[in-house]
């Protein structure tokens, strides 16, 4: 028995998927295949994805040395990760995340699509459903701006690609009331929450498309219909949300430290800052690119002439469905996203500074990052672009016929044309024989048409993507394996006894293992709770020999230096840790390694603004060492288009050189190993002479065998006259590099909580406790004989006390901490504006519980969320059963019989009856 074939409806259905996940694959093809995890900035890929790590992070709202945690937002993500990490092990697993995850952008707006269009009625069978859906799906797929294929999935991603089927299903259960799609957009809404911009996005549709109902239809029962709908679809998203919104709503109302404190309207919402963030003009917007700027990279243009075809379409879209409310409903929403995209730009961007800075922080902080509105410009492209293949189509193929028939009656007489409509003639006949009549030479035309601009639209948004991941993307998240040394610090960590914290010098990259920035290394790869080493560099680092105080108030025990990052070139942390009297090496490491031997790396020829040849600068100059601050001589002849500008003789403020240094085979800023300008100039005419440059430096550390020296003209506001040439590829020296790795134990450390005498260091700050003569020993009046640290959130503490004293939490200082005894609570009080004190009158065996303010709101939330979803899915189910126990019912008591009327027709007649 042969098996039976597959379907054309399941095979068509299967098509889009299938297509999605190869482009996926395409896209990050570089990130999938070599060895190792890719990660960069501050996407920690590199972290254990286990069940410790959910509870560490997700499931606390403090994280232990740092403040304040908004880490429940990134629960799902993290979950999704685990559980790949059970099943295929942490390589696989990061980077079956990554693969899924741009699929998933590119699946959710198909299955949106589809499913806002069926409930519009606005395509005309299966075939059109199907093409306008898969086209919206690859529009928002390959959108130069989808954080899943060009930032590693950064949480973002959540957020752009849960935005359509959040859009499709509050729009269709304002519409019907049903309660599937309700259920639908709740649990939609915990997926988008990694980043939760989702409710401004989803809010400015939502309002945008009651608005237009109620302008539509005018009807009070409609205004009812709209406000209950609405009304339940708030409730649910606020229930189901409950988890994060009422913890981060909490922070907010009570002044919670940490990012409470610093991501505030009045701190983060300037004209300026607007200006640099509002990236995109209303033309890139709507051309679905972005004109050229730096921000943490040098953004090439990357839309052309090709691109106008993208509104073209999509107007032809708005005309062809002209008639449609619905369709003018998403040119309106197309319009309004690309106004606010394009932030604080033309024209109306003098209004956006007063609106953000007019709201809230939790309102005005989307308004912040103009571009985090563009979801809802590519979705509605998506939907607009879909719709205008068919009738664009038909309106091609038409005016084709019509220039066909015309150019036919005018050479009608010719006998060239008449044997080429002999042979169109026999070629159809032939088709129909060996294909038969579906693939008629008539119908070849319009799916050829179809085609040609299916592959019109996409083509420059793809363009524009594969520019950013050749810039960006394939270079810094190309796989990377983390030294092993750093699971031996790990593991010599997790062998020491008691709790502390851990402060890594310095942390961030780049790193001579990973040439790119890597935020948050090695603090969030630690064993043991890490404290950021911002908090002592510089200062008071660079100015005292007494360290280990401060960290002891913030429970620091141990230190650990590593010189693999490449981030501080010149900086003596090692000096400055070795001069301090209270720390004392107790572990040491040395690893030894040949850099990457780089001669051989092509040059960026295709670089705009670059030149390789005929280059006015020479240097005898041919290698640099490591590590050690040298001078550079370069000879130079002025260019005759500059002299003819003015240009020439002795360089001043308005007239120089400024020689940069590179990594070979790039000329990415981000990426700057040096620059320097002419610091004496010695003339051989009016043209030409020497220039010295002093300063120059490569990191000692630095991992690769070569650098690529730069140098052009430039004017007094540091503008370029002539091209960035290419010097030189200078080689570096020795060829062998030492990491080094070592251990400091902090003698002054008391433990994560301990007790000070009253009055020591409340309304005092640090420079009081490295000037004088403090310690950090315990009170005599009291001693700390047990702590159990139930969570990051919660110590229970007992206290043997003879006399009042003050018990430490070596925590940082926050408002919400409060102590717990027999005698009631107790609030905090900040202890060289370091820790958390509370000041104790009490004696005797004490028990007392310190304890977080906002991990009770989190506990409640999380309660909530839970009960929400639950009690919905529940009613879900049993709506469901009535709706089956009816149409059962139904088919009992209705049934149809033929009643012969006369012998040629049979007319169906209903009764009812068992």
């Amino acid at each position: 028995m042969q098996p039976r074939p597959v379907s054309r409806e399941i095979a068509l259905r299967l098509l889009y998927p299938v297509v999605a996940l190869v482009v996926s694959f395409f896209l990050l093809y570089p990130l999938l295949v070599p060895p190792g995890i890719p990660f960069q900035g501050d996407e920690t890929y590199y972290i254990p994805w286990t069940i410790a790590t959910v509870q560490r992070y997700n499931l606390q709202t403090w994280a232990s040395g740092r403040g304040p945690s908004t880490d429940m937002l990134t629960i799902v993500p993290t979950l999704t990760l685990t559980g790949l990490r059970f099943l295929v092990g942490q390589e696989f697993a990061v980077k079956g995340y990554l693969l899924f995850m741009a699929w998933l952008s590119g699946i959710i707006p198909y299955i949106s699509t589809k499913a806002l269009l069926t409930h519009w009625r606005l395509t005309r069978g299966k075939l059109h459903l199907e093409l306008a859906a898969s086209v919206g799906g690859l529009v928002y797929l390959l959108f130069f701006s989808n954080q899943a294929i060009v930032a590693g999935s950064n949480n973002f991603v959540w957020n752009y690609a849960f935005f359509p089927i959040l859009v499709s299903s509050l729009i269709i259960f304002l519409d019907s009331g049903k309660t599937g799609q309700l259920l639908v957009f709740g649990i939609s809404s915990i997926l988008a929450s990694p980043q939760p911009f989702w409710p401004f996005l989803v809010g400015i549709v939502g309002l945008s498309y009651i608005v237009f109902e109620l302008v539509q239809n005018r009807h009070l029962s409609k205004l009812v219909s709209l406000a209950k709908n609405s009304s339940f679809a708030v409730g649910v998203a606020l229930v189901f949300n409950a988890f994060w919104i009422i913890p981060i709503s909490a922070g907010y109302l009570f002044s919670a430290g940490s990012n409470f404190q610093l991501y505030t309207t009045s701190r983060l919402i300037s004209p300026a800052d607007l200006d640099f963030l509002s990236f995109w003009n209303l033309t890139d917007v709507l051309l679905l690119g972005e004109g050229a700027h730096y921000f943490f990279w040098y953004h090439p243009q990357n839309y052309g002439l090709l691109s106008i075809v993208i509104p073209l379409l999509a107007s032809a879209a708005i005309i062809a469905y002209r008639r449609t409310p619905q369709v003018t409903f998403l040119g309106a929403t197309l319009l309004l996203g690309a106004f606010i995209t394009s932030g604080s730009n033309e024209p109306f961007g003098f209004l956006y500074f007063p609106l953000a800075s007019g709201l809230p922080y939790g309102a005005g902080a989307i308004l912040r990052n103009p571009t985090k509105f563009v979801p809802i410009v590519t979705f509605s492209y998506g939907l607009l672009l879909g719709l205008s293949i068919v009738p664009a189509s038909h309106k091609i193929e038409s005016v084709a016929r019509i220039v066909v028939t015309r150019l036919r009656g005018r050479l009608s007489g010719s006998a060239g044309l008449h044997t080429l409509d002999s042979k169109i003639g026999t070629l159809r006949v032939l088709l129909a024989r060996r294909f038969g009549p579906r693939l008629d030479g008539g119908r070849l035309v319009n799916p050829l048409i179809v085609l040609g601009l299916v592959l019109l639209v996409l083509t420059p948004i793809a363009n524009g993507t594969i520019l950013d991941l050749q810039g960006y993307t394939w270079q810094r998240y190309y796989p990377t394996a983390i030294p092993p040394r750093y699971d031996t610090l790990n593991n010599w960590l997790i062998g020491q006894p008691g709790d502390y914290k851990v402060m890594w010098v310095p942390t961030g990259g780049p790193f001579d293992w990973k040439p790119y920035d890597v935020s948050a290394f090695p603090d969030l790869y630690s064993a043991k709770p890490s404290v950021p080493f911002a908090n002592i560099y510089p200062s008071p680092l660079n100015s005292t020999n007494q360290i280990g105080r401060m960290l002891s108030f913030l429970g620091v025990e141990y230190v650990i230096y590593h010189n693999d990052s490449i981030a501080y070139p010149g900086v003596p942390f090692l000096q400055e840790l070795l001069a301090q009297k209270d720390l004392r090496i107790v572990q040491s490491y040395n690893d030894t390694f040949k850099p990457l031997d780089s001669s051989q790396k092509p040059f960026p020829t295709s670089t705009s603004g670059v030149e390789f040849s005929n280059a006015p600068f020479q240097t005898s100059t041919s290698s640099l060492v490591r590590g050690r601050v040298s001078n550079l001589t370069m000879q130079y002849t002025v260019p005759q288009n500059l002299v003819n500008q003015g240009f020439h003789g002795q360089f001043w403020d308005g007239f120089g050189i400024l020689i940069q240094g590179f990594p070979s085979g790039s000329v990415d800023v981000a990426s700057r190993i040096f620059f320097a300008t002419v610091a004496s100039q010695t003339l051989t005419g009016d043209t030409t002479g020497s220039a010295l440059f002093n300063g120059i430096g490569v990191p000692g550390n630095y991992p690769e065998s070569t650098i690529d020296l730069y140098a052009n003209f430039y004017d007094g506001s540091y503008r370029q006259l002539t091209p960035l040439f290419l010097v030189a590829r200078l080689s570096l020296s020795p060829d062998r590099m030492t990491n080094q790795y070592l251990v400091f134990k902090n003698n002054d450390f008391g433990g994560s909580v301990f007790t000070q005498n009253p009055g020591v260091g409340q309304n005092q700050t640090v420079t009081g406790l490295l000037a004088g003569n403090t310690t950090v020993l315990s009170s005599s009046a009291a001693s700390v004989t047990n702590v159990d640290q139930v969570g990051n959130a919660e110590f229970d503490v007992t206290v043997y006390a003879t006399a009042p004293f003050v018990l430490v939490l070596a925590e940082p200082y926050d408002r919400l901490w409060s102590a717990y005894l027999s005698s009631g609570q107790l609030g905090s009080v900040p202890i060289y504006q370091l820790s958390n004190g509370f000041v104790i009158s009490q004696t005797g065996t004490l028990t007392i519980r310190l304890y977080y303010g906002l991990q009770g709101y989190f506990t409640i939330g999380g309660w909530l969320s839970m009960g929400g979803l639950a009690g919905a899915l529940v009613v879900s189910i049993l709506l469901s059963r009535r709706r089956r126990a009816r149409l059962v019912q139904s088919s009992k008591t209705v049934s149809l019989v033929q009643v012969p009327v006369s012998a040629d027709v049979v007319v169906p007649v209903e009764i009812s009856g068992d």
